[in-house]
């Protein structure tokens, strides 16, 4: 039978102890610097973050113009800067993906000729007023405080050239009815 060298013993487990310390000092360490650097995600996460980070950073407005409401006594209601969408691809995507929309901002939507329109809310992540006007600028239709992300068919129900898009709730603040009519401007580019 072999006899333990009890220094040996003691040197040995000194020796555990100090490897586990180092192991769990590295540990926490790592730990800490994926906190800080907002831990491990999969590989193609990141690159789909980035995908919708950069899809909602170019939907900030462009401001293209000036829009004017006015009283069915042709006094001034209230006056927005619009971004212009006349062509079908602009058109299509609206006011999608967009969190914030101020109160002095809308969308014009633009038709070569009258016509019966319908929109949605597709993707859309703020309520908004939809307002279908005709070919001489009067107010034919309006929906306020439309649902978020629905894919329900909203309607001119009327025949219309132009379509507004403003915050949900601005039709009631401004008080403005299907009396009223609007004008607008395109700035130079």
């Amino acid at each position: 039978m072999v006899k333990k060298n009890p220094k040996r013993t003691i040197k040995s487990k000194s020796f555990k102890s100090y490897l586990v310390a180092i192991f769990s000092v590295i540990i926490i360490v790592i730990f800490v610097l994926f906190s800080i650097m907002g831990g491990i995600q999969k590989p193609g996460k990141e690159r789909q973050g980035a995908k919708k980070e950069n899809k909602m950073a170019g939907n900030e407005f462009k401001i293209d113009g000036k829009l004017d409401f006015f009283s069915a006594q042709n006094d001034t209601i209230t006056s927005i800067y619009i971004e212009i969408a006349e062509n079908d691809y602009s058109r299509e995507k609206g006011l999608m993906y967009r969190q914030n929309i101020p109160d002095t901002v809308g969308m014009l939507f633009v038709f070569a000729e009258e016509d019966y329109h319908s929109f949605w809310m597709k993707n859309t992540p703020s309520s908004l007023d939809i307002i279908y006007v005709d070919g001489f600028g009067k107010i034919v239709r309006i929906y306020e405080f439309t649902e978020p992300f629905s894919e329900e068919s909203i309607p001119s129900g009327d025949l219309a050239q132009y379509v507004i898009e403003v915050k949900g709730g601005f039709c009631s603040l401004h008080h403005i009815t299907t009396k009223d009519r609007m004008e607008f401007i395109r700035f130079e580019k």
